[in-house]
């Protein structure tokens, strides 16, 4: 399955929700040669000292939630955060826990909290400034919770925070 931003209108329309808003949030489709319409979203502080949202796209239909592996073509800023909420469960299927992976392209992999984890992968650059993030969720999982006994059992949700641009996301089985 394959989000595109192929669209003029707001992400809001197309199935994503804003999660958490400490600034002001402004959506701009850019047309390039190499993906057509892309997504680019700057946000402006109110609040507080740091500009802080949670755009939120809920994984459907149903089948896309046993998706393993997870591509997307980005433009991250300093401030950009691409998460993957997904569901783990015990090796004999007894027990069941959300996690959220928050995805970055550099430091270390690390716990957060009993809920959270930094996972970082190596993006592969593909014209200008865009990177393509490839996550194998199978692997991340048994590197990472399979020696506490976890698994992969779904995909949630994907939240995106920070200023960034985005051309897709693809779900792959």
């Amino acid at each position: 399955s394959k989000i595109d931003f192929n669209y003029d209108d707001e992400p809001t329309n197309h199935n994503w929700k804003i999660s958490e808003q400490f600034c002001s949030i402004s959506y701009l489709h850019v047309e390039d040669g190499f993906y057509g319409k892309s997504l680019t979203i700057s946000t402006t502080m109110t609040v507080s000292t740091t500009a802080w949202y949670g755009l939120d796209f809920n994984i459907v239909p149903a089948a896309d939630k046993l998706g393993t592996f997870v591509e997307l073509a980005i433009k991250p800023q300093n401030d950009t955060i691409f998460y993957l909420h997904i569901i783990l469960q015990s090796k004999y299927h007894s027990v069941s826990k959300d996690m959220w992976l928050k995805i970055v392209t550099y430091g270390e992999s690390q716990v957060v909290s009993d809920h959270e984890q930094i996972i970082v992968v190596s993006p592969s650059k593909i014209q200008g400034d865009w990177l393509e993030l490839q996550i194998d969720l199978k692997k991340t999982i048994i590197e990472t919770f399979g020696q506490e006994g976890w698994e992969f059992r779904q995909l949630e949700d994907f939240r995106v925070r920070g200023n960034t641009s985005l051309a897709y996301i693809k779900i792959y089985k």
